[in-house]
Order: C-alpha cells, then sequence, then structure tokens
C-alpha cells in the first residue's frame, strides 16, 4: 500500500512540475494589427524585406516586424516612439530600438513607418512606447502586443 502511495505522490509531483513549467513566447499569427487611441493608432506588420541589409525572420531565434504610427488625434509637440519587449514572468522590459523622435508625427494626419526590427524569439510581449507634448503637459501612452 505505501508502495502504491509513494508511486502515486511522485506521479503527481512530476506531473505537477512540469504542468508549472509554463513558456510563452510572443507569436503574433494574423498581421497586420492594429490598435488605437484618441490620439494614435499603432499597426504591427511584416517586416519590408527590400534591401540586401534587412533583418530577415528566424524562427525561434528572432522575429521580425515593421510599425506604423500615425497620428489620428490633435497636433501636438516632441514625439517620441520608442518598442519595447518583456519576457514572461520578468517585469523588467527591454528596450528594442532607441527612441525616434518624430517631429512629422506632430501634426494630425501624419504618420511614420518603421520598417523593420528585430524581436528576441523568446520575448512574451512587445509595448510601443508614445511621448508627447500639448498645452496640458507631457503623456505617454502605451500599446502592447501579445
Amino acid at each position: 500500500m505505501k508502495r502504491l502511495f509513494y508511486t502515486v505522490s511522485t506521479f503527481c509531483f512530476v506531473w505537477l512540475a512540469f504542468a508549472a513549467i509554463h513558456v510563452s513566447a510572443l507569436s503574433i499569427e494574423k498581421l497586420p494589427m492594429k490598435k488605437s487611441s484618441e490620439q494614435w493608432s499603432v499597426e504591427l506588420t511584416k517586416a519590408s524585406m527590400t534591401g540586401d541589409n534587412q533583418l530577415k525572420w528566424k524562427n525561434n531565434v528572432y522575429h521580425t516586424y515593421g510599425l506604423t504610427v500615425e497620428n489620428i488625434g490633435k497636433d501636438v509637440e516632441r514625439v517620441q516612439v520608442q518598442a519595447f519587449r518583456h519576457e514572461g514572468k520578468n517585469k523588467a522590459k527591454y528596450s528594442l530600438f532607441s527612441p525616434i523622435e518624430r517631429s512629422n508625427l506632430s501634426k494630425s494626419g501624419q504618420r511614420f513607418r518603421y520598417a523593420n526590427f528585430a524581436v528576441p524569439g523568446k520575448a512574451a510581449g512587445l509595448d510601443i512606447m508614445i511621448n508627447w507634448t500639448d498645452e496640458q503637459g507631457n503623456h505617454q501612452e502605451q500599446f502592447e502586443f501579445k
């Protein structure tokens, strides 16, 4: 009886240990994917592959995407676009490219396209951060893609 109890207990422990290991990776299947607010429209697309030095998708190592940001709200000043990745339960976020200052995004109806950037395959999510200033002060908005 003890032997059966230990066998069942061991099996349950091993099963729970493997079930608790959860690996999540960013896997955006349907592109383009668009998110919007009152001020911004952010679209994640397939990367543009025009040019010899462009990054190409490498399965399980990194994925490549394109990004389009459009000002769909009022005119603003000092617009900055950043992209971050995060990994699973780790709360830290890692920058994917240097902050981009875009004066052309200040006017309503203007857009910016970042044609090609890489996201490591182990990333669990992608956050696009937009900072800007208007007559009411400084603002920041975050768009999350998983």
